[in-house]
């Protein structure tokens, strides 16, 4: 008898083996679906992301690309600028002796005394003037 109750102990232990087995293996399975069906779903909108960042990035270095070339131009203006004023220096160096005696001739011209005289050649030249229109009629 001890044999027919070994073999029964291990024919339960089996039956309760396979059953363990049985729903061990439908855990995998409902594993396995929810792992596929994340990754269908998952998997589309990553790709769609890294497209995007993708594009981002590129944007990004044609920014940096126009930055630089601006750059560059402002570089240019620069250097530019400073050669003209460079260049208007010299040319103030060159001519301060010749400016400041015309500013000296023209501090010394009698602009009273021109005034006058403008006055009396409108008062010479009115009446002459007032006769020519006369004829042009």
């Amino acid at each position: 008898m001890e044999n027919e109750e070994l073999l029964k102990k291990i024919a339960e232990n089996s039956e309760k083996s396979l059953k363990f087995h049985r729903i061990s293996a439908l855990c995998l399975i409902g594993i396995f679906c929810v792992v596929l069906i994340s990754a269908i779903n998952i998997v589309p909108k990553a790709q769609t992301t890294i497209n995007e960042i993708y594009l981002a990035a590129q944007s990004s270095r044609e920014m940096v690309s126009d930055a630089q070339k601006t750059m560059e131009k402002v570089n240019e203006m620069t250097a530019s600028l400073t050669d003209t004023s460079d260049k208007m220096n010299e040319l103030l160096v060159e001519n301060s002796g010749t400016i400041t005696e015309s500013l000296d001739k023209m501090s010394k011209v009698d602009f009273d005394g021109l005034n006058a005289a403008i006055q009396d050649l409108q008062d010479a030249v009115g009446p002459f003037a007032k006769f020519m229109k006369s004829f042009g009629r």
